[in-house]
């Protein structure tokens, strides 16, 4: 370059840099005085609209779904639907009774080809509706596993999973890349606006989860703005469905803010909780009694946390309260085990932490699935 260029390319640099060391500076304010972003709630379902759409709706009991020979969601979506596979799995959860799933959608699987992510989507959509089952899409991901953890999601063949890891595999969508790059925020607008736009009137969709756990490995700033665009963009398509984002970081007073933004900008609030009943009811019971939004708990069910899934679910039945159990099938995901077990420490395989089902649909427990299968089909 010569010295014009430079100068240019270092102008365009520090205003770049300037930009969010602003809006980092912003987030700061923001979350501190737990104020909103200007417009964060436009568009956001009225108290009462909430409430009379949860009304219509059959008790919301679903699960998290990833097939089985799956290890994310780039493997998933890449590929051609396994139509046969993902029937028999789906047809087992209507079985046990539940009456929804929801699942990760992979942008750069979009990105790649957007008629091929939605035609697939459509199929797998199809399915579930025969099925009786209503579906969740999640448009955004921040969660990465294994070792090394797999910051940035890839296209081809993906990493197999490793002995004794759940979600080994697992990378988030967009990445940690794309989510910082400026350059990419038409693509990921038109993403969303594809996604929802096509869904918007079709009551196969039950609602829309925009971001799964925001900040999960670093960098929330960068997450925060990506959850605004989202936000913005999902709104202008008008879906005749809800829209959320759940609050899932619990432990750090610094988020505080943050997690109050989630509840303030979503139409029906959602949540996500592992541990026993005296944690669900502890985060459950004061956020029933300080609104009046249906509540929602989109992961929940961790047995080596204290889950003990028939009495937990018993309990939010009771109370009026949705759930997504994580898991179904114990597939490559390895949802059996823990997030704490690797090769070197592996915990007990056959204490499963998440799941219900072998992959030939034999019950990890057959009395747990029975107690499910009772509860929710002889309400």
């Amino acid at each position: 370059m010569n010295s014009s260029e430079d100068r240019a390319f270092i102008t365009k640099l520090r205003t770049r840099q300037r930009r969010r060391q602003l809006f980092l500076a912003l987030l700061i304010f923001v979350f501190a005085f737990g104020w909103w972003w200007t417009g964060s709630d436009e568009g956001r379902w009225s108290e009462s609209e909430a409430r009379a759409w949860y009304a219509e709706q059959e008790p919301i009991v679903g699960v998290n779904y990833v097939p089985s020979n799956r290890v994310n969601t780039t493997d998933w979506w890449q590929s051609p639907v396994d139509e046969e596979l993902v029937a028999r799995e789906l047809g087992w959860a209507a079985d046990l009774g539940f009456n929804a799933v929801r699942v990760f959608l992979q942008f750069i699987v979009w990105q790649d080809d957007p008629e091929a992510l939605l035609e697939s989507f459509e199929q797998f959509v199809s399915i579930a509706d025969a099925q009786g089952l209503r579906v969740v899409p999640v448009l955004f991901d921040d969660c990465a596993f294994g070792e090394p953890k797999q910051l940035d999601p890839y296209l081809g063949p993906q990493r197999p999973s490793q002995p004794h890891v759940l979600l080994s595999s697992w990378t988030p969508s967009p990445g940690e890349r794309i989510r910082k790059d400026l350059a990419y925020q038409p693509q990921l607008r038109r993403y969303v606006a594809e996604v929802v736009g096509r869904y918007r009137q079709d009551s196969r969709i039950l609602f829309w989860d925009l971001y799964n756990e925001p900040g999960h490995n670093g960098g929330l700033e960068y997450s925060a703005e990506l959850l605004r665009l989202a936000w913005t963009e999902a709104r202008r398509q008008q879906p005749l469905q809800p829209i959320t984002v759940a609050v899932w970081d619990h432990w750090d007073e610094e988020v505080e803010g943050f997690n109050d933004y989630l509840f303030a900008a979503s139409d029906i609030l959602s949540i996500h909780l592992y541990g026993d009943l005296e944690f669900l009811q502890e985060k459950l019971i004061p956020l029933k009694e300080s609104s009046n939004r249906p509540i929602i708990v989109t992961e929940w069910m961790g047995r080596w946390s204290g889950s003990e899934p028939v009495r937990d679910l018993a309990w939010m039945m009771e109370a009026g309260i949705g759930s997504f159990a994580w898991g179904l099938v114990s597939g490559d995901t390895q949802g059996r085990y823990p997030w704490w077990s690797d090769a070197d420490e592996p915990t007990d395989p056959d204490f499963w932490h998440h799941d219900f089902l072998h992959r030939d649909g034999r019950p990890f427990n057959p009395e747990e699935t029975e107690g499910i299968r009772e509860l929710l089909t002889n309400p």
